[in-house]
């Protein structure tokens, strides 16, 4: 997976992301009163309409965090650097340990996780590029660590800076240039950085035309989330454009959160999670029944495609109302639109997904800076087998959302061992299909070409919000495990769903949706107009003709052929 989110953590936490990520500060005055700062023009008026209107939900929220988990049974460990214990061994974060496991051949859909991104520069300077990026991994040189065989983790010592690799493609012809990067991409895009040792990034630069350049960029999923990822490229541009400029040195280490979160499991709260999940198991279904290729391939590697929908900023704008009205987030309508899709094309109307959230818990002002994975997989149960409209089984779904995400002190990656052994399926994916929304980490700029690989995954669903106000859904998918044109059918079912809920208010009524594309319904009407066109003409029989041929009937007897119990007596 490439994405958690915390957007379904509580219903204004996307906002509340949004405006951290905007460097806006809101502070609980007296208990009641909500101060903001903002740099400025940092505050545009949608997301000053959207503080006004959610000004309740967000100082109850502040007072809740204010008060801390201790209120319900428990409190959050405080992280502290442990200088002197930083290159022991120490267990993988939750979602690090399904990943080395589904990484290691035998294993369902198997493969190194990894996301390859290609990003463009209308002009760059390569050594300083190099010594920004370079920069931005000694910041977080506490943070860099390897797997071994045995499954740890081991900070590296002394990191060697990341060397870069550059083709000079100018003075080439745009066509030859673009062949040529072609190749860059096709010779890097599945290739599966390494685990256990430094480095597992290998940037390359493509110089082309008239000083452009675009940066080929392998990112090690095992080792790094999607605010990370995001951070450490963030954090390499602002030392490109402003290198007089020093960020702050971070006081802890993956090593210390890591830990910290390992002890939170052992705590009341973690406890209280394992017993919220380990009690619901007996009662779950299993992953949605999507039609799959008979006798296809799911020992070998996995080979993921991307697939995409891309939503214009009024569409996002005019849903996020019709949610907000509702008091719906957005991310929870297009989990909700994307569960209509699979129940439809799997004929079920209760199954699990794989969702992931994250454990960037507070226990460090520090916490969303360091550089690691604190994702999580846990399982999501999806109910639609209620006669009601969309919008009540979307209501239903966000309150089972809430309730899973207060219930993660315990491991996400134990839920699916434990679940593995109750149905006795080790080392299957028992749970292939995941979603994972990035709508938290706030408006990004797409790569202009970006493929991801994550193991035991059939479909990795995310979603993104882009900078020019566009909604970006991605399908990562297995497509060889898909009969052909079922994946096509069901992203563009999913886009034209999602278009009618945020423009017909009616349609968040609605209790079934015909979900088929036109083409897919005029052939089957065609196929059937057919096959009655071809069937023979039923003889034209009088009803004597079609009476018994054994004799006459008893006086008062009946007119048609029933049974024998239903016979009249005769006289």
């Amino acid at each position: 997976m490439s994405t958690e989110s915390s957007t379904w953590g509580s219903p204004v936490s996307s906002l509340l992301a949004e405006l951290a990520d905007r460097d806006v500060k809101l502070r609980l005055v007296d208990g009641e009163r909500l101060e903001v700062k903002a740099p400025r023009g940092s505050l545009t008026a949608e997301l000053r309409e959207r503080l006004a209107r959610h000004k309740a939900e967000i100082v109850d929220w502040l007072a809740r965090s204010e008060r801390g988990p201790g209120a319900g049974g428990g409190e959050l460990p405080v992280v502290r650097h442990d200088p002197d214990r930083l290159y022991e061994p120490f267990t993988p974060s939750d979602l690090q340990q399904s990943f080395l496991m589904g990484s290691r051949e035998g294993f369902e859909f198997y493969v190194r996780p990894h996301q390859y991104g290609e990003f463009e520069f209308d002009e760059l300077d390569v050594d300083r590029f190099r010594v920004a990026f370079n920069r931005a991994l000694y910041r977080q040189r506490k943070n860099l660590v390897v797997a071994g065989e045995d499954m740890l983790l081991r900070t590296v010592r002394d990191p060697a800076p990341v060397e870069f690799t550059v083709s000079d493609l100018r003075g080439l012809p745009v066509e030859e240039a673009e062949r040529r990067m072609l190749r860059t991409r096709e010779s890097m895009c599945r290739q599966e950085p390494p685990h256990d040792r430094w480095p597992w990034l290998a940037p390359h630069l493509s110089l082309y035309g008239g000083g452009r350049a675009r940066f080929h960029y392998n990112n090690n999923n095992l080792f790094a989330d999607a605010p990370s990822a995001f951070r450490l490229l963030s954090d390499a541009l602002h030392y490109y454009h402003r290198p007089q400029e020093e960020l702050a040195e971070l006081e802890v280490a993956f090593r210390d959160c890591v830990l910290a979160l390992a002890e939170l499991e052992e705590s009341p709260l973690g406890q209280a999670s394992k017993k919220y999940w380990c009690d619901r198991m007996a009662q779950w279904p299993g992953a949605p029944e999507l039609p799959l290729v008979g006798g296809a391939e799911r020992q070998g590697r996995s080979m993921l495609s991307r697939r995409e929908v891309l939503l214009e900023p009024g569409v996002r704008k005019a849903l996020r109302a019709r949610a907000d009205a509702r008091g719906l987030t957005l991310t929870n309508v297009l989990l909700g639109a994307h569960a209509e899709v699979i129940a439809r094309w799997s004929g079920s109307r209760h199954f699990l997904l794989n969702n992931m959230i994250t454990h960037r818990v507070p226990i460090h002002p520090q916490m969303r800076e360091i550089l690691g994975n604190f994702a999580a997989l846990y399982p999501l149960e999806v109910d639609w087998r209620h006669a009601e409209g969309f919008e009540d089984r979307v209501r239903r779904l966000q309150a089972r959302v809430l309730a899973d995400t207060e219930h993660t002190y315990w491991s996400g990656s134990k839920v699916l061992q434990r679940l593995n052994q109750v149905r006795r399926t080790p080392g299957s994916a028992v749970l292939p299909f995941a979603v994972g929304s990035a709508l938290f980490v706030g408006p990004a700029d797409p790569p202009r070409y970006s493929l991801l690989e994550t193991p035991q995954t059939l479909l990795d669903t995310e979603f993104w919000e882009l900078r020019d106000g566009r909604l970006w859904v991605i399908w990562d998918v297995i497509e060889s495990m898909f009969p052909p044109g079922l994946i096509d059918a069901m992203l563009e079912a999913y886009g034209s769903l999602v278009t009618r809920l945020a423009e017909d208010e009616s349609a968040w009524r609605a209790r079934d949706f015909e979900l088929l594309p036109a083409a897919q319904r005029e052939r089957r009407a065609r196929i059937n107009d057919e096959a009655l066109a071809a069937a023979p003409e039923p003889p034209a029989r009088l009803m004597g003709e079609l009476l018994p041929r054994h004799g006459p009937l008893p006086p008062g007897g009946p007119a048609g052929g029933a049974g024998d119990g239903a016979r009249a007596k005769s006289a």
